[in-house]
């Protein structure tokens, strides 16, 4: 039988001088050094001591009296490890889903600046896809990473599923259910209370019933509160309500300030009343008060213990 067709890989990796070759599982030939190999990866290092069989013996191929080693990596993922090891630019990942065939690799060849370049890659991605990062680095026992993407999977609503996700064990995935679950509480707390109201003039306002028009209400769910009188219109109550609700699939700040659907509750809303000034719009207020809320949101969630693999804690006072 004619041995299957073989094509070389892109420089620097097709080295006349190279005195062995890695074929990858797609049939690339990589023309590498002995020597650069034992010098990061102690598994070639190991492999290359051994008492060499001669070209023919190792895959029943011929490669110009040069050993060739067949690999199971393709050939992206060993053009990466490589780029990883040589004196040339460091790659970068395409697609995240390829970061695991890149730490599986990178594990098998005991390569560990490899680690270094994948885990880059890894962070680099973490706003974009934090519950693929999330998974990855779990997959890959990289405690730090998989505790830094954490936080990032608030900004991203429960129901968002990354394929990353069947790599890692349902603990895992229990920890970062648990860690939503635990910002989530302190989150819907914020919105209960009005300590940390301040006038958004003209639309959230502190003062007596007779000092301002009757679009100005207090909230009906803390009429027997004994916190201080703060008016407002009647969607700015509403407003809150929906964001305790929004707050369990998206205990984040940026769904307080980017959902654009909770304008809809004010953008035509006008004063009713002949007195003060008639017809006038009521929200100017509210951007000014959403990233007052966003602020409370993100200094409490700050409080919950960020990292899944410690000890879960809330801020003091609040309980699951």
């Amino acid at each position: 039988m004619a041995p299957k067709p073989t094509r070389p890989a892109a420089p620097p990796f097709d080295d006349p001088g190279a005195d062995i070759i890695l074929r990858s599982s797609d049939d690339v030939d990589f023309r590498v050094h002995k020597l650069i190999l034992s010098l990061w990866s102690p598994f070639f290092k190991d492999m290359f001591s051994l008492p060499q069989p001669s070209p023919t013996a190792i895959d029943n191929t011929t490669a110009g009296e040069i050993p060739v080693i067949p690999v199971t990596e393709d050939a992206e993922t060993l053009d990466f490890m490589l780029r990883s090891i040589y004196p040339v630019r460091s790659p970068k990942i395409k697609k995240l889903s390829d970061l695991r065939f890149v730490f599986e690799a990178s594990r098998k060849y005991q390569i560990e600046t490899f680690d270094g370049v994948a885990e880059e890659s890894l962070m680099g991605a973490v706003e974009q896809d934090p519950v693929s990062v999330y998974a990855l680095a779990c997959r890959f026992g990289l405690n730090e990473i998989a505790s830094k993407a954490a936080p990032y999977t608030l900004n991203r609503p429960l129901s968002e599923f990354s394929d990353c996700l069947q790599y890692i064990s349902g603990e895992d995935y229990w920890r970062l259910m648990k860690y939503r679950h635990g910002c989530a509480v302190a989150a819907r707390e914020v919105v209960k209370t009005q300590s940390w109201f301040t006038e958004c003039i003209p639309t959230l306002r502190l003062g007596a019933s007779d000092s301002l028009c009757r679009c100005y209400v207090t909230d009906e769910t803390l009429a027997n509160s004994s916190s201080p009188s703060w008016r407002a219109p009647q969607f700015l109550w509403k407003f809150l309500h929906l964001v305790a609700v929004a707050l369990l699939e998206m205990p984040s700040s940026s769904m307080v300030t980017g959902d654009k659907s909770f304008e809809s509750l004010w953008i035509s809303v006008r004063c009713r009343c002949t007195s003060s000034s008639p017809g006038k719009y009521l929200h100017d207020g509210m951007p000014e008060f959403r990233q007052v809320l966003a602020a409370e949101l993100d200094r409490v969630i700050a409080q919950v213990c960020h990292s899944p693999f410690n000890s879960f804690l809330l801020p003091s006072g609040y309980q699951l």
